[in-house]
C-alpha cells in the first residue's frame, strides 16, 4: 500500500495514502511483474524511449529489465474521468462532515471541469483504478491465505508546487497568446504550420531549430529562481550592446546548428546518415571559433559584469551556457534549458570539442562529403587508400589497353570480333563485353565458335545490348587485381569507423556545446526583439519571505501589450502600481481597453520571468509563483460546459492555489448569468481575497474588471482596494461619438461612473439604426424606473390623440342652438365614433 503518490501531468496533484511503503517501491514491485509477464511495446515518442531501471539489489537478483510505457484503457479519459471524479466527490462529502474544507478536492473538482486538464485528470483517475485492482488481487490473495486486508483509503488528495516554475494553467498560455499556429499560405491548409501572431512569433528571432526549441521551452516554464532571472538579464542586456553588424553576424553563424542531440542518438544506435556525421562536425567547429568571437564582442563588459556580481556575492553573472562558452570552466548551478540532454560544460569540453574537429579533419574530406552524400575519406588520410584509389582511378586506361591486346590474340586464334571492350563490374570481376550489332552475320553464337575454336571465353549473361564474356586474361586480372572497388570501400568504412569510435566518447561534450549554442541563439533573439523595441530590464524584489504588514511592490510606468502593439498605430501606454496581497477593481465602458490593461499586467510579469525585458519605460516586480486567469478565449461545441460553469472552474482553481506569490485576473466574472448573482459573486470574491490572510503571510494581488458600478459603494473600506477607470472624453465639435483615452486612472470607489456605452457603441459597429433607437428608449424607460411597453404604443398614442384633438375641434366648430333632436343625436353620435377611433 502507498504511503505517497506524486506524478506530473499538466496540472500536477498527488495523492498520500495512509501506509508505510513509498510509491517508488510499489511502481517498481509493479513494473517487475509487467517485465516478468509481457512485452511492452515501445512508444515512438522520444520522451518515453527511456528504459525504466530498477534499484541495484534488483540488478543483483537480475531482474534489471527495460521496460516502456504505452497507453492503458484504465487512462482513458472516460473511465479517469470518473474515478477522479468519485474521488473528489467522496473526500469533499468526508471534508463536510469532518467541518473543516478539503481545498485540494475543490481544486481537483476544478480541473475536472476544464478540458485543457485533461492528461492530469487521465493520470488521476487512471492511478486509483490501478490502486483499487491492486487491493483487490491483494484482498483475493490474502482471503485465501486465511488474512485479512484493510480497505483502500486515500487520506488526501493535495496539490503539487513544481520547483523552481511558474505555476500556469494551459488555457492561459491561449488566452494571452503566448503561442499560436496556423497553416501555411502557400500550402493551402498542407504541411508544417507555422506561429500566428503571438507572442512566441514577436520573440522567435532565432536561426536555427534548436535555438528555438530552447526559446519555447523557456517559455513554457518561466522561472521563480531570483539568480537565474538576473543571469539571463544580465546576459540579454551584454549582447544589446554588441555593434548591429557583428551581432547579425554571429547570429547568422548560428545557422549552421542542427538537430545534433537527434544525430547524436542516431549515431550511438549506429543510424547516421552523412548529414548527420556533417552537422556534428559544424556543431563543433563553430562551438569553438565562436568562443574567441564571443569574446571580442562582448570585450571587457563581460569582466566587469562578473566583478559587480562576485562582489555582491551572486555568483557568475551570465547564464551557464554562456559562461560556458566563454571560460569553459563548470558553472556550479542548474542548466537554463529543461531540457535533459542539457549538461553543464566541463572544462575539457573545448579540448574535447577540438578533438572532435581533429579527427574528423585528419580523415574526412569534408567538402568531397557534402558533394557525394557519404563521408569520404581525404587523401594522405591512409596510404594503402592512397594507393587503391590510384590503382582504381587507372583502371579505365588500363582495361583499355588490354581490350585491345585481347581482341587482337582472339582474332590471331581465329575469333573475328569487330569490336569490343573489358569492363571492371564490382562483386563481379572483369568482363569482356561484346556488342551485339558488331556481330555480323546477326544471330552468331559466340561462345559456340569460342568452343569449336579451343578458346576459353565462357558467355556469363547477356543483356539487350551487350554480351559478358569470362576469358583467361579477365581471370588472369581477377588474381592480379582483385575486387579492387569494394576493397577500396572496406578500407575506407573502417577508417571512417575507426573515426568515429574516437569520437564518440565526446558525444557529451559535443552535446553541451549544442545547447550551449542553442541557448546563445535563443538569448541573441531576445537581445535582438528588445533593442529594436526598446524594451527595458525590470528590477526584479529577491525572494524574501512575505508578511502581511510587508507586501512587495509591483510597478510599470508606461508599460504596453507586447502583441497588441504590434497591431495597432499609437497604442496609449498604462502605468500600474500595487502591491501583494491587494485588489484592484478596472472599470470602464466597453471597448475602453480593460482586457488589455489585465493581459499587458501579466504578460510584462511572464515575459520578466523568463529572462526577457519588459514593453515598459520602468518597471519593479516581486517573482510570482503563479500566474491565474479567468477569461473566455473562444467556445467549442466540443466543450461539455457552459460559460458561466468555464468561468466558475477558473476561478475555483485560482482561489484554492492561490499563495502570497500569486497574481490573478478575473475578466468580468459573472457577465453569463444573471446581474444580481453576478454582482453577488464578485462582491464575495473581493471580500475573501481582502481576507484571505493565512498564517499572516498575506494575499495574492487580484486585478478584476467589471461593468457592474454599483458593486462599488458596498465594498468593505480597505487600504489594499484600489479602483482603476479607464478614461473616456465627451464629443467635441462634429463629432457624434464618446472618445476612447484607453487611459487607466486611479479613482475614488464611490466616484461616479458613466455607463458602459454599449448603446453608442452598437451603432458604431453597425447595427441598424432603429434597433440602436429602440434600444435607447427601453434604456431610459429603465434609468426612470417606467413602463417599457410594446414597440408600437408610442403610434396608438399619438393616434388617439389625433382623434381627441379632432373631436374638439368638432364639438367647437358645431352650432347645436340650431339643429333639431334629430341632428344633435346624429351629431353626438359621431363624437362617440371618433373618440373610439
Amino acid at each position: 500500500m502507498l504511503t505517497e503518490i506524486r506524478f506530473a501531468g499538466l496540472s500536477p496533484p498527488f495523492l498520500t495514502h495512509q501506509n508505510n511503503k513509498t510509491l517508488m517501491d510499489a511502481v517498481r514491485d509493479g513494473l517487475k511483474v509487467v517485465a516478468r509477464s509481457r512485452t511492452v511495446e515501445n512508444p515512438q515518442d522520444d520522451a518515453f524511449a527511456e528504459p525504466f531501471n530498477l534499484d541495484e539489489g534488483d540488478a543483483d537478483r537480475g531482474d534489471r529489465s527495460p521496460i516502456l510505457f504505452t497507453a492503458n484503457a484504465s487512462f482513458s479519459t472516460a473511465s479517469a474521468s470518473a474515478a477522479a471524479r468519485a474521488l473528489a466527490h467522496q473526500k469533499q462529502t468526508m471534508s463536510a462532515a469532518a467541518g473543516s474544507p478539503d481545498a485540494g478536492s475543490e481544486c481537483l473538482l476544478s480541473i475536472l471541469a476544464e478540458p485543457s486538464y485533461a492528461v492530469s485528470v487521465r493520470a488521476v483517475g487512471g492511478l486509483m483504478l490501478w490502486l483499487a485492482r491492486s487491493a483487490a488481487l491483494a484482498a483475493d490473495g490474502e482471503a485465501s491465505m486465511g488474512m485479512s486486508n484493510p480497505a483502500l483509503g486515500v487520506a488526501r488528495v493535495l496539490p503539487l508546487q513544481l520547483d523552481g516554475a511558474v505555476l500556469i494553467p494551459p488555457q492561459v498560455f491561449s488566452l494571452l497568446n503566448i503561442f499560436g499556429s496556423e497553416s501555411h499560405p502557400q500550402l493551402g491548409g498542407l504541411g508544417r504550420a507555422k506561429e500566428s501572431v503571438s507572442l512566441c512569433g514577436i520573440l522567435d528571432c532565432t536561426k536555427s531549430a534548436l535555438g528555438a526549441q530552447v526559446l519555447r521551452e523557456w517559455m513554457r516554464c518561466p522561472l521563480t529562481d531570483h539568480a537565474q532571472l538576473v543571469r539571463r538579464h544580465s546576459t540579454v542586456q551584454l549582447l544589446m550592446g554588441v555593434e548591429p553588424a557583428p551581432f547579425e553576424a554571429l547570429r547568422d553563424s548560428l545557422k549552421m546548428l542542427k538537430n545534433i542531440p537527434g544525430a547524436v542518438r542516431r549515431a550511438r544506435e549506429h543510424q547516421a546518415s552523412t548529414n548527420d556525421w556533417l552537422h556534428m562536425y559544424a556543431c563543433a567547429k563553430a562551438a569553438y571559433n565562436l568562443r574567441q568571437t564571443l569574446r571580442n564582442l562582448l570585450g571587457s563588459g563581460v569582466q566587469q559584469l562578473q566583478q559587480q556580481h562576485t562582489q555582491s556575492g551572486t555568483g557568475i553573472a551570465l547564464t551557464a551556457g554562456i559562461h560556458s562558452l566563454l571560460f569553459d570552466r563548470h558553472v556550479d548551478s542548474a542548466p537554463e534549458t529543461q531540457h535533459a540532454d542539457h549538461l553543464i560544460d566541463s572544462p575539457s569540453d573545448s579540448n574535447a570539442v577540438l578533438q572532435i574537429i581533429r579527427s574528423f579533419e585528419a580523415v574526412v574530406d569534408v567538402t568531397l562529403s557534402g558533394r557525394d552524400k557519404r563521408l569520404v575519406v581525404r587523401s594522405g588520410a591512409c596510404e594503402t587508400l592512397d594507393d587503391l584509389r590510384k590503382v582504381y582511378e587507372g583502371l579505365d586506361g588500363a582495361l583499355t589497353e588490354i581490350a585491345l591486346e585481347e581482341m587482337q590474340a582472339l582474332v590471331a586464334r581465329g575469333l573475328n570480333i569487330p569490336r569490343m571492350y573489358c569492363a571492371y563490374y564490382p562483386q563481379i570481376g572483369y568482363l569482356v563485353v561484346v556488342r551485339k550489332r558488331a556481330l555480323a552475320p546477326a544471330g552468331r553464337d559466340l561462345s559456340k565458335e569460342a568452343a569449336a575454336l579451343g578458346l576459353d571465353m565462357d558467355l556469363l549473361f547477356a543483356s539487350d545490348e551487350h554480351e559478358y564474356y569470362k576469358t583467361a586474361r579477365m581471370r588472369q586480372l581477377d588474381d592480379e587485381l582483385g575486387d579492387i572497388f569494394s576493397e577500396l570501400c572496406d578500407v575506407e568504412k573502417a577508417k571512417i569507423a575507426l573515426m568515429q569510435r574516437e569520437i564518440v566518447p565526446y558525444f557529451e561534450a559535443l552535446l553541451n556545446s549544442a545547447w550551449n549554442l542553442a541557448e546563445l541563439d535563443c538569448l541573441m533573439s531576445l537581445a535582438k526583439v528588445c533593442r529594436e523595441r526598446q524594451w527595458t530590464r525590470p528590477d526584479l524584489s529577491e525572494i524574501v519571505p512575505l508578511r502581511s504588514d510587508a507586501p512587495l511592490k509591483l510597478e510599470y510606468e508606461d508599460g504596453v501589450h507586447p502583441i497588441t502593439e504590434c497591431l495597432v498605430p499609437g497604442f496609449i501606454p498604462n502605468s500600474l502600481s500595487m502591491h501583494t496581497g491587494h485588489v484592484g477593481v478596472i472599470t470602464g465602458p466597453n471597448f475602453s481597453g480593460k482586457s488589455v490593461f489585465m493581459k499587458q499586467t501579466l504578460l510584462i510579469v511572464y515575459l520578466a520571468q523568463i529572462g526577457c525585458f519588459v514593453p515598459a519605460r520602468c518597471a519593479r516586480l516581486p517573482i510570482f509563483f503563479e500566474l491565474f486567469v479567468q477569461m473566455r478565449g473562444f467556445e467549442s461545441c466540443a466543450d461539455d460546459q457552459s460559460s458561466f460553469s468555464a468561468d466558475c472552474a477558473q476561478v475555483a482553481q485560482a482561489l484554492f492555489r492561490a499563495s502570497p506569490r500569486s497574481l490573478i485576473v478575473f475578466d468580468e466574472f459573472g457577465k453569463g448569468t444573471i446581474h444580481t448573482d453576478a454582482l453577488a459573486l464578485n462582491h464575495a470574491l473581493i471580500e475573501y481575497v481582502l481576507h484571505f490572510a493565512p498564517d499572516d503571510r498575506g494575499a495574492p494581488l487580484l486585478l478584476c474588471s467589471t461593468h457592474m458600478s454599483e458593486l462599488l459603494p458596498h465594498l468593505p473600506v480597505s487600504s489594499r482596494l484600489h479602483h482603476f477607470h479607464m478614461q473616456t472624453a465627451e464629443p467635441q465639435g462634429d463629432e457624434d461619438h464618446t472618445v476612447f483615452l484607453y487611459r487607466a486612472k486611479r479613482v475614488a470607489m464611490t466616484e461616479q461612473l458613466e455607463s458602459s456605452l454599449a448603446i453608442s457603441l452598437a451603432s458604431q459597429f453597425g447595427l441598424p439604426r432603429q434597433v440602436v433607437r429602440r434600444a435607447a428608449d427601453i434604456e431610459t424607460s429603465l434609468r426612470l424606473h417606467n413602463n417599457i411597453g410594446c414597440r408600437d404604443a408610442g403610434k396608438r398614442v399619438r393616434s388617439h390623440c389625433v382623434s381627441v384633438l379632432r373631436m374638439l375641434h368638432r364639438f367647437k366648430d358645431a352650432d347645436m342652438d340650431s339643429m333639431s333632436d334629430a341632428e344633435l343625436l346624429s351629431f353626438l353620435d359621431e363624437l362617440v365614433q371618433m373618440l373610439a377611433h
